[in-house]
């Protein structure tokens, strides 16, 4: 069953000015020994009882709001002036008590009245909250607006078209030729008991042994034994609370590691004939040109059944071929390229002038006699 425990605290204060502890800070707003208003940083619970001082001063009925204040500077619940001036408030002690017998913060006090009549403090709790909430959500708008802003900036930068005059500068030119050869390959293969797997049929050279792998834990189901508290309180409204302690059984069930199992297995090394890649042959140069390498298969390397140290192409040769290109803008020099089709690399001048198109970002969008759509991106 649940042990449930509900305990009293008092909300106090303690006088900094003459050392009086123990002032009740429900309705004891100032110190009844010096006049020192309560300070709302030092309020603190206890358990121990509290005294509600009567203060020293007039027995007089607060014409603001109609409480009885027997021997008090000031009303003991708006905290008005007891003086023959009614109409004005005291600013030293302008502390009451809201609803839940908690004093209001400064912030709102400060918002009170000549008049005597202070704000509601949960409203301008909830009004301060949603205030937050606005902000957050002015600050949320304002990051959407500038990311938007910042996504059509690129987008206009990628499509826009400017004219400009490149002139060609270097040409680059490069080969790739992938390649594999046909050699023994040891390998090894490792097999836990209980599962399948064996060398491949054309191995050759095969040897196996015994080997422990891993451990594998052991787990298995148990009840956890805890304990969990719960913790609420509430406001009496007499400047006391009550805190209820409920503590109950909260044991769950878990997986619990109990030890570790030795997993085994056969290791195997074998020999296994096998095509495998490669350093490819390769080849670039600064000029117009290109000297590409040869390479041809031989015939016995295509066969069903290669001899060791066999090479083969394993696909076509790729070229690459590059013009580098240079314009000026604002009489700052900008270095651009572009990728074309042999014909056309082998029929570009080196510094010859080209008119072309250019992104927001200097990317060539296309170039005349190089790109055919030059003409209608330029119209």
């Amino acid at each position: 069953m649940p042990e449930v425990k509900t305990e009293t605290f008092h909300e106090a204060w303690d006088c900094s000015g003459c050392g009086i502890v123990g002032l009740s800070a429900y309705n004891c707003k100032q110190c009844p020994s010096c006049g020192a208003p309560l300070d709302e940083e030092g309020v603190y619970r206890t358990q121990e009882p509290v005294d509600n001082y009567q203060f020293k001063g007039r027995d007089i009925i607060c014409a603001h709001c109609e409480t009885r204040n027997e021997k008090r500077f000031s009303c003991r619940n708006c905290g008005a002036s007891l003086t023959d001036d009614d109409d004005e408030q005291v600013k030293a002690f302008v502390y009451k008590s809201n609803s839940d017998g908690q004093p209001i913060s400064k912030r709102v006090q400060n918002r009170s009245t000549r008049t005597g009549r202070t704000n509601d403090a949960n409203t301008l709790g909830t009004t301060n909250v949603k205030n937050d909430s606005r902000r957050w959500w002015l600050i949320a708008g304002c990051c959407a607006v500038f990311a938007i802003l910042c996504i059509a900036w690129v987008v206009i930068q990628a499509r826009a078209v400017i004219p400009v005059t490149l002139t060609a500068d270097r040409a680059h030119w490069s080969y790739h030729l992938s390649l594999e050869d046909y050699q023994p390959r040891q390998k090894t293969l490792t097999v836990e008991e209980g599962t399948f797997g064996s060398p491949p049929t054309d191995a050759y050279n095969v040897t196996s042994n015994r080997v422990f792998i891993r451990f594998e834990p052991v787990y298995v189901w148990k009840t956890i034994p805890k304990t969990c508290t719960s913790t609420s309180s509430r406001s009496n409204g007499d400047g006391t609370w009550s805190q209820t302690t409920t503590r109950y059984d909260c044991s769950y069930r878990d997986k619990v590691k109990v030890g570790d199992d030795d997993i085994w297995g056969t290791r195997y090394e074998y020999t296994v004939d096998r095509w495998e890649a490669i350093p490819p042959l390769t080849k670039e140069g600064w000029d117009q040109k290109p000297r590409f390498p040869t390479f041809t298969t031989p015939s016995h390397c295509l066969s069903s059944q290669p001899t060791h140290g066999c090479i083969r192409a394993v696909s076509e040769p790729k070229t690459i071929f590059t013009i580098h290109f240079f314009y000026y803008d604002e009489e700052e020099r900008e270095d651009v390229s572009t990728v074309m089709s042999r014909d056309i690399w082998e029929s570009i001048r080196l510094g010859s002038d080209y008119p072309a198109l250019v992104n927001g970002f200097g990317n060539i969008q296309a170039v005349k006699g190089i790109h055919p759509e030059y003409e209608s991106l330029r119209e």
